[in-house]
């Protein structure tokens, strides 16, 4: 029975995965490489295996209480990584910037997860829990880039709110 089992919650902690990833610049150009690099650190006294790092960059947007930020890339950096119990492996990895980017400000979100199903760190599905952030600046002229328009986004003929309380 359920019963006999043991409790998931004595075991799964969130967060219980720090990201600690930076770049050595906080402005670039357009079709630049941004280099990032720093530690993820299991605060579990077990090892975790098979853990993936997930990057989302988005472009800043002044409506991110109800709609969040404007994403421009998302992937996954790093699949079936092992941390020992307590321990701390470093990351490294590099991103180009597209060369048609609007200017302006930028935040990389990190998200740990493990076998794509735990989330240890952040919730890649939501806009607002992260595991970690930086954030940057992209220098030019400012052109608009494409992006969905989160602002028209509707349910049942009611706007949907990205941030918060999903319908």
């Amino acid at each position: 029975s359920v019963s006999d089992g043991a409790n998931c919650f004595a075991f799964y902690k969130f967060p219980s995965v720090q990201i600690s990833l930076g770049s050595a610049k906080d402005l670039y150009a357009p079709g630049e490489q941004v280099s990032v690099s720093g530690e993820l650190i299991n605060e579990n006294s077990y090892p975790l295996i098979d853990g993936n790092l997930i990057v989302r960059v988005a472009h800043k947007s002044p409506q991110y209480a109800t709609n969040g930020h404007n994403i421009i890339d998302e992937f996954i950096v790093r699949e079936h990584i092992l941390i020992d119990g307590n321990g701390r492996e470093h990351v490294n990895f590099i991103w180009t910037i597209p060369q048609n980017s609007a200017s302006g400000d930028y935040v990389m979100s990190f998200f740990f997860s493990v076998g794509k199903r735990f989330n240890l760190a952040g919730l890649p599905f939501t806009n607002e829990v992260v595991g970690g952030a930086m954030t940057f600046a992209v220098s030019g002229e400012r052109i608009p880039g494409i992006m969905f328009d989160r602002t028209g986004t509707m349910i049942n003929g009611a706007p949907y709110r990205h941030i918060g309380n999903w319908p």
